[in-house]
């Protein structure tokens, strides 16, 4: 199974970066974490979150299980993806930039939580 793992490691050659820690997942460019809330309430912490940053030419488009919000925010373009996981949990990833910025990425995700009442 290692071997494989490496394999599939040399395969990508560098291509993918992946960062876990915990429950979160840095996986080339986009920072991804689960969410212990309805699809519903996180989709408001993150446009609550967008606006609260000044974010400008947002586009936000929502389905029943997916949804997207798209914005320039201090010149850089944020994607932020939500994905309904299973009942009362929402999995948020998202993109800073064309490559990614994994702090910047935390910075946004750690808004988002500060917008979330406590469990």
């Amino acid at each position: 199974m290692t071997a494989v793992a490496l394999g599939f490691t040399l395969l990508l050659g560098g291509c993918t970066t992946i960062i876990a820690t915990g429950t979160k997942l840095y996986v080339e460019g986009e920072l991804t974490t689960d969410y212990y809330y309805p699809f519903d309430r996180a989709w408001s912490a993150c446009n609550r979150t967008v606006t609260a940053m000044k974010g400008t030419a947002v586009a936000a488009h929502r389905g029943i299980s997916e949804g997207s919000i798209e914005a320039v925010i201090d010149t850089h373009k944020v994607q932020i993806v939500l994905t309904y996981k299973a009942l009362n949990v929402t999995t948020i990833g998202v993109r800073v930039g064309l490559l990614g910025d994994e702090a910047s990425s935390q910075y946004i995700h750690d808004r988002i939580s500060d917008d979330l009442p406590p469990l």
